[in-house]
């Protein structure tokens, strides 16, 4: 029998002046060992990894000595050992400070206790599985019958970090210096960030981008604008952005094997249907950025050569007879291709790996085994053994509830048996 496992641990961060103009320290690490419900949804498609927690609003939490902790209404006549006050809102009578408050630190770890082993005297052995679904800072605070922590991932340091004026010139600058600046900046307004960036060796020369008077996130977001095939989300405390989201590493989850799925065992519901290629109308739009110098040679205030980028775009998998409106579009990007030919053809081949035969959509599974996306999954069918194949993971939508234990709402994006190993150490 699997036993259902959460821990949320709160380190509390933000400074706190109670009614009274008292700066009370908030520097304190706790545990809840129970929630109502939470809610993750991962994806290097959205900007920030986002979650929601649902909390009873009389609960222990436990401190850094493992002592509980009374949070909510206190037993105490003096109101010193509880925490009135769970987010912020002002009590001359409450002792201590909110438990919780915006800007906060917060991570959610489950999985599940099982028994492992049973000796010959009866006696049980358990074991525990847990991984960490998420990990930020809690944006928003909702009190109403119970609380709600609405969080974001270290997306949300950036979007309180402003950039400084400055403008890269190619062919000196490129995107690992917009995020070299990104990550200066975000660890100087938070000294104890520590975020790093990566781009699986991805070069993109910049001319004339500008940044100031906005947040870093903002940069990023214009960055997609401009460039549609690019993305920008964290691991950790890594920001990836570059012309690839599906990183090798990450491919396995470090495991030696890929997590396997099962209509007949561990899939309970899904929205897959499965299609042929045939079946499927699927195009691209292929971008390609390339800088150069003009025919009148010119410098640029940096005393640098003036260079002037050109933009290439081609459509790929549309044929001339067909509507274009039938069409599912994908965007994917290139660097300095020469000619429209070239970029179609290497769009194309881009494109070969969402024509397949083979399962499109979503399933729902339960907490383990543990999926992340850009893993790649094998999914089987012990009645129709032909359609078992191998996909690579675009989103999860982890859920727990008390009613309904933990579950995974894993969406597939395409199907990698027929790619390559060179391919896959490549990224893409």
């Amino acid at each position: 029998m699997l036993q259902c496992i959460v821990n949320i641990t709160l380190t509390q961060v933000q400074p706190y002046t109670d009614a009274n103009g008292n700066s009370i320290p908030r520097n304190e690490t706790f545990t809840i060992d129970f929630c109502h419900s939470y809610e993750v949804y991962s994806s290097w498609n959205s900007l920030s990894d986002t979650a929601t927690i649902e909390l009873p609003k009389n609960v222990y939490v436990k401190d850094s000595h493992n002592s509980n902790i009374i949070w909510g209404e206190s037993v105490t006549p003096d109101k010193v050992k509880g925490y009135v006050s769970a987010g912020g809102f002002s009590n001359a009578q409450v002792a201590k400070a909110p438990l919780f408050l915006r800007g906060d630190q917060i991570s959610i770890t489950a999985g599940y206790s099982y028994i492992s082993k049973v000796n010959t005297d009866g006696s049980l052995i358990y074991s525990t599985v847990t991984n960490t679904l998420f990990s930020g800072f809690i944006s928003s605070i909702e009190s109403k019958s119970t609380l709600k922590l609405h969080c974001e991932d270290n997306m949300w340091m950036l979007k309180q970090t402003t950039m400084l004026p400055k403008t890269y010139y190619a062919p000196v600058s490129d995107l690992s210096d917009v995020l070299d600046d990104i990550a200066a900046n975000v660890n100087k307004t938070f000294p104890a960030a520590n975020i790093s960036y990566d781009t699986f060796q991805f070069d993109l020369s910049l001319d004339g981008f500008s940044t100031g008077n906005e947040t870093a996130a903002d940069v990023l977001n214009r960055l997609r604008k401009i460039l549609p095939s690019l993305a920008f989300y964290f691991r950790g405390s890594v920001l990836r952005g570059g012309g690839i989201v599906y990183y090798p590493q990450d491919q396995t989850n470090g495991n030696s094997t890929k997590s396997s799925f099962n209509f007949q065992k561990n899939i309970i519901s899904d929205e897959l249907h499965y299609s042929l290629k045939s079946d499927v109308k699927v195009a691209a739009i292929c971008y390609s950025v390339s800088s150069a110098e003009g025919q009148n040679k010119t410098t640029n205030k940096m005393g640098a050569t003036q260079l002037f980028t050109s933009r290439l775009q081609a459509t790929v998998g549309v044929p001339q007879s067909a509507n274009p409106n039938d069409y599912e579009y994908y965007n994917f990007y290139f660097k300095d291709v020469a000619d429209a030919g070239t970029l179609q053809t290497q769009g194309q081949t881009y494109l070969n790996r969402y024509q397949y035969d083979g399962y499109r959509g979503k399933f729902t599974t339960f907490g383990l085994p543990f999926v992340e996306h850009g893993n790649i999954i094998t999914i089987t069918d012990t009645l129709m053994p032909e359609r078992n194949g191998n996909y690579m993971v675009k989103g999860v939508h982890y859920t727990y509830s008390v009613d309904s234990g933990m579950r995974q709402n894993i969406e597939l994006h395409f199907r990698t048996d027929g790619l390559s190993d060179a391919q896959l150490e490549q990224g893409m």
